[in-house]
């Protein structure tokens, strides 16, 4: 006995022929017609400050960089764009970043200190490249935060503070003047604050500490066995020297200036728990 084999309704097929031209079209204007019709820019935006820089800007400053699962690209450091729209990075903590695409799609980053210096907006090598002319790409965090079709970067900033991590989550965030009013002075250093000091005041046991890492705004840190605990302070520096050093800095007593962390961000302690 033969079966007939049902045939798909002429609806069916009319609306996923509808459905697949839909998303073609958008594709078309996204990737190929957008680019092509204006000159794509891009927004930096950071309370009443703002750059706006085109393609060629961003390509007359960018450089090499080799990005884990894209390769070697030409991008630009999102630091040295935040510079060009007159953020004064020695005094200004980025704390939050928040990015979006032509297409809709956007991200938020929080503690953005962190992850700055590995910050960038990729250049495409053709505009026709399926995420777009320009892509927002940080390394250390999921390719889901990497923003394609980028066309705007929101920047929220705070006055220089530190922030003290456990286990990667805040456990405290320090403004200047808080640090201020519990200084002292460490012989040929200056105004410093003990980081034992900080701990106990914030409830943070120190033999459940397996790791201390210092944390600079530039990228540069430093690991320390929690030994060193009783060593490291947090020195608040004279303005002469911010431009330097940054408004903090990590002094670790009777260890080697490369333990010595400029423009101290955070300093993140890994428990056993």
């Amino acid at each position: 006995m033969n079966r007939s084999v049902p045939k798909p309704s002429t609806r069916g097929v009319v609306i996923t022929a509808v459905a697949i031209l839909v998303v073609v079209a958008l594709a078309v204007h996204y990737l190929v017609l957008l680019p092509r019709r204006v000159e794509w820019k891009l927004a930096i935006t950071t309370g009443s400050v703002q750059g706006v820089f085109t393609l060629n800007e961003l390509k007359a400053v960018s450089e090499a960089v080799d990005l884990p699962g894209v390769g070697r690209v030409k991008a630009v450091p999102l630091s040295k764009l935040l510079l060009l729209s007159g953020v004064d990075l020695n005094t200004t903590l980025v704390y939050r970043i928040h990015a979006s695409g032509a297409d809709g799609y956007s991200r938020s980053i929080e503690r953005a200190f962190l992850y700055l210096p590995g910050t960038y907006v990729i250049l495409a090598e053709g505009q026709e490249a399926d995420w777009g002319p320009l892509r927002l790409a940080v390394k250390g965090l999921s390719s889901k935060y990497w923003v394609k079709m980028l066309v705007r970067v929101d920047v929220e900033t705070k006055q220089w503070g530190l922030v003290l991590l456990v286990d990667n989550e805040t456990a405290a965030f320090l403004e200047l003047s808080d640090l201020l009013g519990a200084a002292v002075n460490l012989e040929g250093v200056g105004l410093t604050v003990p980081l034992s000091q900080l701990l106990a005041e914030h409830g943070i046991d120190v033999e459940n500490v397996e790791v201390v890492e210092l944390v600079g705004s530039d990228g540069y840190r430093c690991v320390l066995h929690p030994s060193a605990i009783s060593d490291i302070h947090v020195m608040l520096v004279p303005d002469a020297l911010v431009r330097e050093l940054g408004p903090l800095r990590a002094v670790v007593r009777g260890r080697p200036k490369s333990t010595w962390v400029r423009h101290l961000v955070a300093i993140h302690l890994v428990t056993r728990g």
